[in-house]
């Protein structure tokens, strides 16, 4: 679940209203029917409903939502930006805050925010984490900047470490001065729509088999489509015939098309976890570096 935010200024509603206002605790573990307690393994469960949300070593340290927000309030007066949504996937067990930082305008007419992702899971799986994260305002497309800028572990205070993403922020404004370079490189590359699609195609394995082949053709069409229609396309002037428009097709894809391998009952909250962390932000970012090489 993804919920907007920008109309809000009252920190606690913004915890209700995203989900967030609940506290984890850490429980001992049970081998089933028996009664015996597994060591040196805890499950963090909700407090509020009693859900488990994993097992984790006894050494994990939970961080509180609470703290996260603490986090993120921390980081809005570093950077001077302001919290604008809020994710929770999976019951709670994966929350997310997303702090605007400034738009960005590389065509006239197609505005690109660009946001700080403050990540934290609490099933062990990653650290407490800040990265980049840009979103167009035509299709509301998105995509992950940068793996993470920063990560802290759950084995240490989290409140302790607002240093260490101060650090991480001035590293994030030389990191985006570099995307900047990127993006309008690509929005004066010529690339006609027979070149984007060899470009497209480069990105997937050479099919072996029938059933793969046809796979590939549908995703050719797809994009095809993308290029054509694709949101935004013939409402900003000088996007078609771009890297830029290429790209863009790309991200379009990833986020409403891409074929999505999770079994998650929420198909947004499936999308959004393979754009930014899986297999949809691996595409992206591999097409990003080979249309730059093009």
């Amino acid at each position: 679940m993804i919920t907007k935010l920008e109309t809000m200024v009252d920190v606690e509603e913004m915890k209700r209203v995203s989900g967030h206002n609940f506290e984890v605790e850490m429980k001992k573990v049970f081998a089933e029917n028996d009664n015996i307690e597994i060591p040196h393994f805890k499950a963090v469960c909700r407090k509020d409903t009693g859900l488990p949300l994993s097992v984790v070593s006894e050494r994990y340290q939970p961080y509180q939502p609470a703290e996260v927000w603490d986090f993120a309030e921390q980081f809005c007066k570093v950077s001077g930006g302001k919290i604008d949504r809020a994710m929770s996937l999976e019951g709670g067990r994966r929350i997310g805050v997303s702090v605007f930082l400034q738009d960005r305008e590389y065509m006239k007419g197609d505005v690109i925010s660009n946001n700080f992702l403050l990540w934290n899971t609490f099933d062990g799986t990653k650290p407490f984490m800040g990265m980049g994260l840009s979103r167009r305002f035509f299709c509301q497309n998105q995509f992950a900047t940068s793996e993470q800028y920063f990560s802290i572990r759950h084995t240490m205070s989290l409140l302790d470490r607002v240093g260490e993403a101060r650090n991480m922020m001035n590293f994030y404004i030389e990191e985006q001065k570099n995307r900047d370079e990127q993006i309008v490189s690509l929005v004066n590359k010529k690339m006609e729509k027979n070149e984007a699609m060899r470009w497209f195609e480069y990105l997937f394995p050479e099919p072996e088999t029938e059933r793969s082949r046809t796979m590939l053709a549908n995703k050719l069409q797809i994009f095809s489509n993308r290029l054509d229609d694709g949101i935004g396309v013939e409402g900003i002037e000088g996007m078609r015939g771009t890297a830029y428009w290429a790209f863009n097709g790309l991200t379009e894809y990833v986020n409403h098309d891409k074929t999505l391998r999770s079994g998650d009952a929420n198909i947004d909250d499936s999308r959004f976890n393979s754009t930014i962390f899986g297999s949809g932000g691996n595409l992206i970012r591999i097409g990003l570096k080979t249309i730059l090489a093009a």
